[in-house]
């Protein structure tokens, strides 16, 4: 069988590169396919119910962030005391 002839460095690169666009035009799509769709979602809402004051959730949203704020700094305490034991 007859092998390809192996690619010059200005050839890797122009693979690579070409590679790397389409990698980056997919992710701009995706991106930008989402963000128009979330839109057409917001819109549509506040078309349908208005602008009205959102009511005040309360206290569990803080509660959350603090209880993962102290897990986290558990999880590293116990690593250092372990580490250091």
């Amino acid at each position: 069988m007859n092998e390809p002839p192996p690619l010059d460095s200005t050839e890797k690169e122009s693979a690579l590169t070409e590679k790397a666009a389409y990698v980056l035009d997919d992710l701009f799509s995706f991106w930008f396919k989402s963000n128009r769709r979330n839109q057409e979602l917001i819109e549509a809402h506040l078309s349908k119910h208005g602008n009205k004051a959102v009511k005040n959730s309360g206290w569990w949203p803080i509660l959350i962030l603090v209880g993962m704020i102290l897990i986290v700094f558990s999880g590293v305490g116990s690593v250092i005391w372990l580490t250091n034991s």
